[in-house]
């Protein structure tokens, strides 16, 4: 199992890394491989939890199979060294064998040749212990020629570190995402896990090979941190928000205030909406600062409220038959106070944050109460 899960992990570092263009596949051609425009990258992932045993010797199975693989897909795909990239990964420390110095970069052609001839004086050697069964494979790759052989070590990269499928790997791929430090990075790379292996065996089941596109997952991680980042747009509790009475008293001084007045609203209702009128004002700022909304998201809010509290009007003037101004006046603000406006496409189900906007819109008279006011007329 452990193995499956390393060669997802591997697969995510592949579809961070590659271009629009590409795609990258699980157990098509090889582990993982990457497609891209012109070239074709493959990969074999070898995670052994064994401490006592080197998965990648000299004369190891995994390894010799790999080249078995690799030196076929030469032989049959046409490759070159412009088209074509093997790269063998292992959370082994194989310092002293023929992949650790295939983990060595920039390898000059004398070095190549050198991890030839080990390879090549692996065909003589047979343990009494071995079983005859390695030996073969070993012959089988040999047997294809060194040409062809020498032609896919030229072309091999190898990883050979404890952190080849660990946390270390995953870090790598979040880094590569370029994700907002207000995102939880770990819960989106834990998202596109899912939906790759979900996409994955989508495809087994139904027989297909499994190719991912990269311009799927692009639109994945879009769509994922989209949502991500409008979670983030909750606004506080009324209860976390501090308001001091020198934020009231000097919040008595607004237009919004004589609006109430001329609805005849009592002190103690007075003073709750002049808490929410402050609560608003600081919630909006931090809401911008922090950037979870746009200075547009709460223009095109108020554009909203003020439609909403013209229908709200319109219905209670039309049927105020018999109510006097007062009375008509609180069933507008009533039924404006129960409405919740979203922010940002988001649930806003604090009360402040809706009654403290419209308030703000009563402060250039854009919404008001009083059935008879008029916004630009006189006074009442």
């Amino acid at each position: 199992m452990g193995g499956y899960i390393a060669q997802l992990r591997r697969a995510l570092f592949r579809l961070a890394q590659a271009g629009p263009l590409d795609r990258v596949g699980v157990e098509v051609l090889d582990d993982v491989a990457t497609v891209k425009q012109g070239l074709t990258e493959y990969e074999q992932d070898k995670l052994t939890f064994t401490s006592d045993r080197d998965p990648l010797t000299n004369r190891s199975d995994p390894l010799w199979r790999t080249l078995d693989i690799w030196t076929d897909a030469w032989a049959q795909g046409g490759l070159t060294d412009a088209t074509v990239a093997f790269f063998l990964v292992t959370n082994r420390d194989c310092s002293g064998s023929v992949v650790g110095d295939l983990a060595v970069e920039n390898r000059t052609e004398s070095d190549n040749r050198k991890i030839l001839s080990q390879l090549l004086a692996q065909r003589s050697r047979i343990p009494a212990q071995d079983s005859g069964r390695l030996q073969k494979l070993i012959n089988q790759v040999l047997d294809k020629g060194d040409v062809l052989l020498f032609s896919v070590i030229k072309n091999v990269h190898a990883t050979a570190s404890a952190v080849a499928f660990g946390e270390a790997l995953i870090d790598a791929t979040i880094s590569l995402l370029h994700i907002s430090d207000r995102i939880d990075s770990k819960a989106v790379y834990q998202e596109l896990f899912g939906w790759m292996t979900e996409c994955l065996m989508n495809n087994w089941e139904t027989r297909k090979p499994g190719w991912i596109e990269v311009y799927a997952f692009n639109r994945q991680l879009e769509t994922i941190t989209v949502r991500a980042k409008r979670a983030r747009v909750i606004a506080r509790a009324a209860r976390v928000i501090p308001v001091s009475a020198e934020d009231t008293n000097s919040a008595r001084t607004h237009r919004f205030v004589h609006h109430l007045s001329l609805i005849e609203m009592e002190d103690a209702r007075l003073d709750t909406e002049l808490i929410h009128y402050v609560r608003f004002g600081l919630e909006k700022l931090r809401l911008i600062e922090q950037g979870d909304v746009l200075p547009s998201d709460l223009v095109d809010r108020a554009d909203r409220l003020e439609q909403r509290w013209q229908h709200i009007h319109e219905k209670h003037c039309l049927f105020r038959s018999g109510l006097t101004p007062v009375e008509v006046g609180w069933k507008i603000f009533l039924d404006a106070a129960a409405h919740r406006e979203p922010l940002a496409e988001e649930p806003m189900e604090e009360a402040y944050m809706t009654l403290g906007q419209f308030h703000r819109l009563a402060d250039d008279d854009r919404v008001y109460w009083h059935p008879d006011f008029q916004a630009d007329g006189e006074e009442l």
